[in-house]
């Protein structure tokens, strides 16, 4: 009974932390959250420059809100990249314009 107890919790603390955002769905594909943002170009251009700005989008089956804009105060992801054998063959290999 206490697990039934802590899963409903859980699931409200969940459900409230998202605020009054509405579940992504077939019916409001293609929204913008805040809702303002649809009708407002003030709000709009407020939600984009903070980053907040959420389109409701379709992939497959499945729907689920997508940010369109990134937060420049927001910092960047740096993805490290491994050289590929073919990349340093042709790099060992090129003539050297230096000679």
């Amino acid at each position: 009974m206490s697990r039934m107890a802590l899963l409903l919790s859980l699931a409200c603390c969940a459900w409230a932390a998202d605020g009054d955002k509405p579940r992504c769905t077939s019916a409001i594909n293609g929204k913008l959250w805040p809702e303002s943002a649809n009708t407002d170009r003030i709000a709009f251009r407020d939600a984009m420059r903070s980053g907040d700005l959420e389109i409701c989008a379709a992939y497959g089956w499945k729907h689920h809100w997508d940010r369109l804009t990134i937060s420049v105060s927001k910092p960047a992801v740096e993805v490290k990249r491994e050289a590929s054998p073919t990349t340093e063959l042709s790099a060992a290999s090129a003539p050297n314009s230096a000679q």
